[in-house]
């Protein structure tokens, strides 16, 4: 501000106001180093909230069992830890009793052998006891696509017309 008498720039001093205090200044967690330029940073009072969400899988991929969800990546991870499984995939079927069921469709490594039994076992090593899948079905490899992505919808029909016709 220029001052007049003196004919230089002096810094303004505003009268003290009885208005509530401000707002404590916000104080980053992040390294300095990491902060941008002071002059793009502001402090307000204001209280704000942050939604993070995580997508686990696919809506149609999730089987909703007895009122529980299970998410087929989550089942799909340790069904291919087991050292016979080379590949697997779960797939929601029908079920009168409890609305859909968790059913693995399983294809093992070559020369490799083994049973929804023993499958069965090692889910519920990792697994909540909803979440471990309550059919099996072996087979010699899964449908895919032209890119290479498996096909779970012809799965779920190939599976639906096998037991229906049954």
């Amino acid at each position: 501000m220029l001052n007049p008498e003196e004919g230089s720039l002096s810094p303004a001093v505003s009268p003290p106001t009885t208005a509530a205090p401000a707002a404590p200044p916000v104080v980053p967690s992040a390294p300095v180093a990491a902060l941008p330029p002071a002059e793009m940073l502001t402090v307000s009072a204001d209280l704000s909230c942050k939604v993070e969400l995580s997508l686990l899988d696919r809506l149609k991929d999730m089987v909703i069992t007895g009122g529980e969800n299970v998410y087929s990546s989550e089942v799909e991870a340790v069904l291919h830890q087991h050292p016979a499984v080379a590949e697997a995939v779960i797939v929601a079927m029908p079920d009168e009793r409890l609305g859909e069921i968790v059913t693995a469709v399983i294809v093992l490594k070559p020369g490799a052998s083994s049973s929804g039994d023993e499958i069965a076992t090692h889910c519920r090593k990792f697994l909540g006891g909803f979440k471990v899948p309550r059919r099996y079905q072996f087979v010699e490899n899964l449908p895919k696509s032209a890119l290479g992505k498996v096909l779970k919808g012809d799965i779920r029909k190939s599976y639906l017309r096998e037991n229906h016709n049954a």
